[in-house]
């Protein structure tokens, strides 16, 4: 039972992680999008791009940690 639980208290946070990557990928395609059709100073936005591929590193990074735990509690289980 505690197995579940905790489970499911990690598959939530796990959740809301893969959402947000999903959205940051938009977002950079958008921006990449408006950079090719816009004069604009592309040396910010290549600095705002590298920071969501980073943030998008860092949250595939934690998802991929926090699955393996919600699959180890479940094996156990």
């Amino acid at each position: 039972m505690i197995n579940a639980c905790v489970s499911h208290e990690l598959r939530n946070p796990l959740n809301s992680i893969i959402a947000t990557n999903v959205e940051k990928a938009h977002l950079y395609r958008e921006l990449k999008t408006q950079l090719s059709l816009v004069k604009v100073d592309k040396d910010c936005c290549r600095d705002i791009i590298a920071k969501l591929l980073n943030g998008n590193e860092i949250q595939e990074s934690s998802a991929t940690m926090m699955r393996f735990m919600v699959q180890d509690l479940l094996d156990m289980a």
